[in-house]
């Protein structure tokens, strides 16, 4: 438990709420940051996963889409198409379907 195995860019303390608490005015009218939601299967080999993460900006994704590292592939709703992303995603992990991979909901 001290040294966990999950997802690279995955919050490594779970998600939190980034509002501040309570019914005050500034908690009502905070802009929410960071990955708000994130669901992942693992892939057929064990050694990667297919994750989806959620934020409420693009510049939330600042990192992933600025990464170098040559293990990670993104791909971006409404650039890349469902096919394109279904197929990327089957290589990996052969019985692959977004039916079945659904996020739970967001903080």
């Amino acid at each position: 438990m001290a040294d966990p195995k999950r997802p690279m860019f995955t919050p490594a303390q779970g998600i939190a709420p980034s509002l501040p608490a309570g019914p005050s005015v500034a908690a009502i009218t905070a802009k929410r940051t960071g990955i708000i939601g994130f669901h992942s299967q693992i892939t057929d080999d064990g050694k990667s996963a297919i994750i989806e993460l959620i934020a409420p900006s693009i510049a939330d994704f600042k990192d992933i889409l600025s990464t170098v590292d040559s293990r990670v592939q993104v791909y971006v709703k409404g650039v890349h198409t469902k096919e394109v992303i279904e197929a990327a995603f089957k290589g990996q992990k052969k019985d692959f379907s977004f039916e079945k991979f659904i996020m739970l909901g967001a903080r």
